[in-house]
């Protein structure tokens, strides 16, 4: 689904987001 890949960075998938 193209339309939730529009603010899901693949950082975020993986959980590496902590900035």
């Amino acid at each position: 689904i193209p339309e939730l890949d529009f603010e899901i960075p693949p950082e975020a998938q993986r959980g590496t987001l902590s900035t």
